[in-house]
């Protein structure tokens, strides 16, 4: 009975974190070594939630609704897991040695939208920060996989 208690104690911590899926997604899906591309693409978030953002604020105050986190006084100004889950996904589809299948790809796509809902439905961002997020890792991504 113990066991059972800490097998299911251990799921429910795997399932209640997302950095769980991203990495057995990045194990399975890809054979390439994160790389100081990828730390650029950390790096840029960064520079927008504590550069940009606040700078932006500044000027427009109205804006600080659409770049904060729901409820905290941080910037959330794009998702950093979606902006990083779908670099990866632009790059394993756009990079020439990358072979996807489309097995692959769905399942990479799906793994990136429960990535998105699970960002939401925690309050820690807010859907239009997830979209940004995303869309910015796709470009990403496009940049990473034919540089």
């Amino acid at each position: 009975m113990f066991q059972l208690k800490k097998l299911g104690y251990l799921l429910w911590i795997f399932t209640s974190n997302i950095h769980y899926i991203i990495l057995i997604d990045v194990v399975l899906f890809t054979k390439i070594a994160i790389s100081s591309k990828f730390l650029a693409i950390a790096a840029l978030n960064l520079f927008i939630k504590n550069i940009i953002c606040p700078a932006i604020c500044n000027h427009y105050t109205f804006m600080y609704e659409y770049l904060l986190r729901p409820n905290s006084d941080k910037f959330g100004m794009p998702s950093g897991h979606c902006q990083v889950y779908y670099a990866f996904i632009s790059y394993r589809l756009f990079h020439p040695q990358q072979n996807i299948h489309v097995v692959e790809l769905m399942s990479m796509l799906w793994f990136g939208m429960v990535i998105c809902y699970q960002r939401v439905a925690d309050n820690k961002h807010t859907w239009g920060q997830v979209l940004f997020g995303t869309i910015l890792g796709i470009i990403s991504g496009y940049f990473i996989a034919t540089s």
